[in-house]
């Protein structure tokens, strides 16, 4: 069976990954585990660990909290699950859980860019994002759990596959009979003769066989406004990244384009 971590903290931001993580379980068949973390306090070199009192106290409004969740979510009905509580720095915790259970997906929520520390520092969905070693889902506060008919991928052909990420998308995909549209963005008048990218565009056919697919280059110098472009033109319901596993240049700017997209994204991401 398949693993899903769903990180929360109870706030509505985690409430709506929650849900729509919840409907993602049930298309994959997945058992999904629940994780609060109370973060430790940290000042210069010294991290401030909490006492057992305390802990004791954390740990049982966080149980409380997560009986009045499930209260929430009838959509938990069927499926297996479990409840985490941990202490620790969360980004951290939560890609260290991701490993011990296997989790084949880590889904959590984002309020985006809420201020300019958020732009220069990171939140922690994007930092997950960067530090876990499985795929992560990101649902912004604002989207309204819905059916993810249309999936859009944003990928580079001169790119790695990461077959983990298609794996999720394409049973997403088989599951709920949706429209996968293979996004690229051109680099050059009529990218479809390319022989390279015609060479690409048929490997992609092939991986995704047994899904609706077709493929879109579209012009524009800024991969961001690009995408977000097509997502919201085309009605996209969830927008998929292709992580580059080149060199260490692409791979920065890989990870320009993939935080800008999560800082900005009004659809569910995974990246």
């Amino acid at each position: 069976m398949r693993q899903i971590l769903l990180p929360v903290d109870f706030s509505l931001c985690s409430d709506k990954a929650v849900e729509f993580g919840l409907q993602i379980a049930h298309l994959i068949d997945a058992e999904v585990t629940f994780i609060y973390v109370s973060p430790v306090l940290a000042g210069g070199d010294v991290t401030f660990f909490i006492d057992e009192p305390i802990f004791e106290a954390s740990k049982a409004r966080a149980t409380k909290e997560f009986e009045s969740l499930k209260s929430r979510m009838p959509v938990l009905k069927g499926l297996e699950y479990n409840f985490r509580f941990e202490v620790g720095f969360p980004v951290q915790t939560i890609a260290k859980v991701a490993e011990e259970i296997h989790a084949d997906l880590i889904i959590l929520g984002t309020k985006g860019v809420s201020n300019k520390l958020d732009e220069i520092f990171g939140n922690t969905a994007y930092e997950t994002l960067k530090q876990a070693h499985c795929p992560v889902l990101i649902v912004p506060q604002n989207f309204e759990p819905t059916i993810a008919r249309q999936i859009a991928i944003a990928t580079n052909f001169r790119m790695e596959t990461d077959y983990d990420i298609v794996e999720i998308m394409f049973l997403i995909a088989k599951a709920l009979n949706s429209e996968i549209h293979v996004v690229t963005i051109a680099d050059g008048p009529e990218p479809r003769r390319d022989p390279f990218n015609r060479q690409q565009m048929k490997l992609w056919a092939e991986t995704l066989e047994g899904v609706r697919h077709h493929f879109h280059f579209i012009q524009n110098s800024d991969v961001e406004e690009g995408m977000l472009n097509y997502v919201e033109d085309q009605n996209i319901n969830m927008l998929v990244v292709m992580p580059s596993k080149l060199n260490f240049i692409k791979s920065l700017f890989h990870k320009s384009v993939s935080k800008r997209l999560a800082y900005h994204t009004q659809v569910p991401l995974l990246a």
